[in-house]
Parts: C-alpha cells; sequence; structure tokens
C-alpha cells in the first residue's frame, strides 16, 4: 500500500513539474484586452445602476 501511495505521488509531482517546461507567456504592450476598455465598463455600471432602479420600484 505505501508502494502504490509514494508512486501515484511520484507520478503527479512529475505531472505537474513537467507542465511548468513550457510556459506560453504572451506579452504584447500594443494590444489591449476587451476588459481594459473604459467605455465597456461604463455601460455595465450604467446597466447595473438601470436594474437596481427597475427591480426598486413598487407596483401601484
Amino acid at each position: 500500500m505505501r508502494h502504490l501511495t509514494l508512486t501515484a505521488a511520484l507520478m503527479m509531482a512529475t505531472t505537474l513539474l513537467t507542465a511548468q517546461d513550457n510556459p506560453l507567456i504572451d506579452i504584447d504592450i500594443d494590444k489591449t484586452e476587451w476588459y481594459e476598455n473604459p467605455v465597456l465598463w461604463v455601460g455595465v455600471a450604467a446597466f447595473f445602476i438601470i436594474l437596481i432602479v427597475v427591480t426598486r420600484r413598487k407596483p401601484t
């Protein structure tokens, strides 16, 4: 039983170590991501404000 546990631990450790051999690092300074757009954040904030106002309104 001890050998099985040791074997499983070694297999997991080697899998983790080989996963770090080829890291994919994409450094592109000129490229902007979608979440860096301030217009998007203003739109999302406006949507949530409108959603809160609409849901807080009491029916008459």
